[in-house]
């Protein structure tokens, strides 16, 4: 798989074009380096020759305009949460944008996907959406996952990064936070982008809601969340978990990334 290949994907659930998250696959796409995707699943086998002809609208648009050197179009039939990881390596997609409000279902999927899922809306400012990023860190692990995809949008794209600290009593805790914090920093050092440590008054296990608090008090466009996800035991247990995290998150940017799967990670950087 070589370094312009890889793509950001775009969902379409039907045509009426995603605009804004095709404004936002197409900024990140540029900052990335990366090419783009529009994709749909019809779940009834049949053919939807009016969301492929917006796909081919939309695709004109962003080669006329954009440096974006390649848009592929997928529409498929079958059932999205099956054909789901053939997708993602058949047409070597890094990360998926949804709308927040209109496509909040497609999160029941994040549990089975090897790549993260964005969700965003038009309450998303531009200006920040890639420029300014906050993710927390616990003593859970998966916070090397929340600072491997804020690297990878800073490293090119000169972004502010927060990272919000857990401050938990236990001392084994805070020996794996310390741990996590060295490798999170010497990642960051070597692309010399700006970034901050905020600490947190509190313990890992109420970071995720302070995180959405604080970008909700600050510049922060982007909240990078990772969660370790298992469909059986949040579906069951903790009905509307999914939604609850894009509802956190008001008029933020989300990403979202399933640190029990092994993730794809990206080409050339």
């Amino acid at each position: 798989m070589s370094y312009q290949e890889q793509r950001i994907c775009v969902w379409f659930e039907n045509e009426q074009a995603p605009l804004t998250q095709i404004t936002h696959a197409t900024l990140l796409a540029e900052v990335m380096q990366k090419e783009l995707c529009f994709y749909h699943i019809s779940p009834n086998n049949t053919n939807h020759p009016s969301i492929e002809k917006e796909m081919e609208k939309q695709k004109a648009l962003i080669l006329d305009k954009d440096p974006i050197q390649r848009v592929t179009i997928d529409v498929s039939c079958g059932e999205y949460d099956k054909m789901l990881i053939e997708k993602i390596e058949a047409l070597d997609l890094l990360l998926f944008i949804f709308d927040k409000q209109r496509d909040h279902k497609k999160l029941q999927s994040l549990g089975e996907s090897a790549i993260p899922y964005l969700f965003t809306d038009e309450q998303v400012d531009i200006h920040t959406i890639f420029k300014d990023i906050i993710f927390p860190i616990g003593y859970m692990k998966r916070a090397k996952d929340s600072a491997l995809w804020a690297s990878y949008i800073a490293r090119y794209n000169q972004t502010n990064v927060t990272i919000l600290r857990a401050n938990d009593s236990d001392e084994k805790d805070k020996k794996l936070i310390d741990a996590h914090l060295y490798s999170i920093e010497n990642l960051f050092d070597k692309f010399k982008f700006p970034y901050e440590i905020e600490p947190f008054p509190h313990a890992s296990w109420s970071l995720t809601s302070a995180t959405y608090k604080r970008a909700q008090k600050s510049d922060h466009g982007l909240i990078i969340m990772a969660l370790s996800l298992d469909n059986d035991f949040i579906t069951k247990l903790i009905p509307g978990y999914y939604k609850k995290h894009i509802k956190k998150s008001k008029n933020r940017a989300l990403l979202l990334i399933n640190s029990k799967r092994d993730l794809y990670t990206m080409c050339g950087g």
